[in-house]
């Protein structure tokens, strides 16, 4: 909880992100049950990867709301100095190809 000492959590920001998901399923499902049998069927018969990269494309005018307190508290940069880093270098007077190539976890 420490990063957000500093009050830089707002409260609620999350849950506009859950309330704008929740209405863009609901409006999924009166489309279903309003829409004329042809064009349902219609979408219903796109490819799963067509609706999934839809709904992301939707959802995603809202992302910010449910990523922005974790940007205002330096979460993510906290979570890459959990990993190693890794550099690919190339050694000097390489020739030829891969020679002289070096992988370091740093």
């Amino acid at each position: 909880c420490a990063p957000f000492a500093g009050g830089s959590l707002k409260y609620g920001e999350v849950t506009v992100f859950f309330v704008a998901q929740f209405l863009l399923c609901s409006l999924e499902t009166v489309f279903n049950a309003l829409a004329p049998r042809a064009l349902s069927t219609w979408v219903s018969a796109l490819p799963r990867a067509v609706k999934t990269a839809s709904t992301a494309v939707l959802i995603c005018a809202f992302g910010q709301l449910f990523c922005e307190n974790l940007m205002r508290a330096h979460i993510f940069e906290s979570m890459i100095e959990l990993y190693p880093r890794l550099e690919l270098t190339w050694g000097p007077g390489a020739s030829g190809i891969g020679a002289g190539r070096n992988l370091a976890v740093a």
